[in-house]
């Protein structure tokens, strides 16, 4: 796949890209809900057609990421709390 120029960067054209991503986003479609996906770096031209949407601003992607993992550690701690308390109860 041949490279581009970009903002003094070499990358991959948009069409690539997308392409790329799209595919890979739909063969983790059984995760959407489970794992908090992010293209790093990309233009929200990227976002918006391989997820279906964009962040307004930085701040607005901190906020979501954040709440994600947030509440992925908190369904964590109840999980090994749970299983903490039922191994005692075996003991």
């Amino acid at each position: 796949m041949p490279l581009t120029e970009i903002e003094g960067k070499y990358s991959y054209p948009i069409t690539t890209k997308l392409q790329l991503f799209k595919t890979g986003f739909s063969a983790f479609k059984n995760w959407k809900e489970k794992v908090f996906f992010y293209l790093c770096m990309e233009d929200a031209a990227i976002w918006e057609p391989v997820f279906g949407f964009s962040y307004s601003d930085n701040t607005s992607f901190e906020k979501s990421m954040i709440e994600f993992y947030s509440k992925k550690i908190e369904e964590k701690k109840h999980f090994f709390n749970n299983a903490l308390n039922n191994n005692k109860k075996t003991i």
